[in-house]
């Protein structure tokens, strides 16, 4: 009986042994993706410090996604500094329960003032979205409007494409250091737009479309699951302003901080008394 249950116990520790070694591998770039595509609500802090030759830009950004109820909350705050002294530092609130958008704004350029609410229906950003996508199904424009505030699925593209060169364990979490080169077309986004005069915001649009090529090192904290919680970023970039054709330098800081809940601030429950 004795040999039985010593039998029985060494084999526990065995499976248990063996249960711990095998929730201890790291995560691969695969399982990291998983993990994100997985996740249904979460929270995010960024902080971005982008400079250019005249113009040193800190943006600021608090925000809530609900992915399966297609909801999002967002502070955006962002200071810019020219190399003249002139400044602009801008404020927005935006909350969007599913069924209307809401946008309180404040903005101050060079010490004047102005602010303005609106609250915009989902039928508001299917017309404006109708403007440059008409064969864009009604469903789709839903979906890129949340997207677009989804900032994980930023992280999920830039991981997808980067080559990692380090994993370290840090107690129960994993430490990724990746790098990554790319070149892209970057064109304002008509979300930050609607509603709106079509032409001038096709004009701007043109205007700002640029070639950017960027070198990026990072490094990125994930949970035992692969789950992304902190994100640092450093980049450098040659941006052309297609229109133009003028090539200029930025550099960027970069910070993430990812919690996995969803809980929109008292404010944004305050802007649902913004009247269309």
């Amino acid at each position: 009986m004795k040999k039985v249950l010593g039998l029985l116990v060494a084999v526990i520790l065995i499976m248990s042994f063996s249960g711990c070694l095998q929730g201890s591998k790291p995560p691969t770039k695969e399982t990291i993706l998983q993990a994100i595509d997985s996740v249904d609500t979460y929270t995010y802090e960024k902080k971005m410090i982008m400079r250019y030759p005249s113009l040193t830009r800190v943006v600021y950004i608090y925000s809530g996604i609900n992915r399966q109820e297609k909801q999002f909350f967002e502070l955006l705050e962002i200071n810019a500094t020219y190399s003249n002294g002139q400044f602009q530092r801008t404020k927005m609130l935006q909350y969007f329960d599913g069924s209307k958008n809401y946008v309180k704004m404040e903005t101050n350029e060079n010490g004047k003032e102005t602010s303005g609410a609106w609250a915009f229906t989902i039928n508001d950003i299917y017309r404006a979205y109708e403007q440059y996508y008409p064969d864009l199904p009604r469903d789709q424009v839903l979906n890129k409007f949340i997207e677009s505030r989804d900032e994980i699925l930023n992280v999920k593209d830039l991981l997808s494409k980067a080559n990692i060169t380090e994993i370290t364990k840090k107690g129960d979490r994993y430490e990724i250091k990746f790098v990554l080169y790319r070149q892209y077309i970057s064109t304002p986004s008509i979300l930050q737009s609607y509603p709106g005069n079509a032409s001038e915001v096709q004009e701007y649009m043109n205007v700002m479309r640029k070639l950017v090529r960027e070198s990026i090192a990072g490094v990125l904290l994930v949970d035992k699951d692969g789950k992304p919680l902190l994100l640092k970023m450093k980049s450098n970039a040659k941006i052309t302003y297609l229109y133009s054709n003028e090539t200029i330098d930025a550099t960027g800081d970069y910070m993430i901080k990812f919690s996995y809940e969803y809980n929109p601030p008292k404010w944004a429950e305050e802007l649902k008394r913004i009247k269309k």
